[in-house]
């Protein structure tokens, strides 16, 4: 009996030992979760100071970045629409040169290019076109036609006269953003952003015309 009373008492310590233990545990964490909450007031005002500094020191460099995007998307896609104008304004030409206009006028290949390039009509942006004709040229070519009289082919020297269509687009644009006009000024280009596209045409405007024959 005084064994079974000794077991008892021993469990009742160690069960309040083991609660008390728990107790001084829960204490602990529960002093670290306050200094957690009351702690971090002055760190985190240096975390966000730290922060503020950052951003203000990068966001002039982000700006010019943003800067430069834009000005360099613009460039390429008014050197798009140069390229679409001398395209369009060498196929006006040469229509008509076809249709027996001897040198088609600026102004009129010029309307022609913005109707396709329509980019080029925008604020801040100038365009001007140059339309060369070259004289009336022959050239001689042999064509071969087969004769079921005298059993094989004969040569025959034809030519055909033919003008060549030169078209050059410039274009003259402001930009957008003064980080590209600073660039643009550090580079010797005062007058702004300057592209330039070209396009040629052959157009023919006689009919064959034969100059020689004999068998070949």
């Amino acid at each position: 009996h005084d064994l079974a009373d000794a077991g008892q008492h021993g469990d009742h310590v160690r069960w309040q030992l083991g609660h008390e233990h728990v107790q001084e545990r829960d204490e602990r964490r529960g002093g670290k979760q306050v200094a957690a909450l009351v702690r971090p007031a002055g760190s985190r005002a240096r975390i966000d100071g730290a922060s503020a500094v950052t951003f203000v020191m990068a966001l002039p460099l982000l700006m010019g970045l943003l800067c430069a995007v834009a000005d360099i998307g613009r460039a390429a896609y008014l050197g798009m629409e140069a390229d679409v104008a001398a395209q369009a304004a060498c196929r006006y030409a040469a229509q008509r040169v076809a249709q027996g206009d001897k040198g088609p006028d600026g102004a009129s290949a010029l309307s022609a290019a913005l109707e396709q390039a329509p980019g080029l009509a925008g604020e801040g942006v100038s365009c001007s076109i140059e339309v060369d004709c070259s004289p009336v040229r022959t050239k001689e070519v042999e064509r071969k036609t087969f004769d079921p009289q005298a059993d094989c082919f004969e040569g025959r020297l034809v030519g055909f006269a033919y003008q060549q269509v030169d078209v050059r687009v410039r274009v003259n644009a402001r930009c957008l953003t003064p980080v590209g006009k600073a660039v643009l000024s550090a580079a010797g280009a005062v007058d702004g952003l300057q592209l330039s596209s070209a396009a040629s045409r052959t157009v023919s405007v006689d009919a064959d015309t034969e100059v020689g024959h004999g068998p070949r």
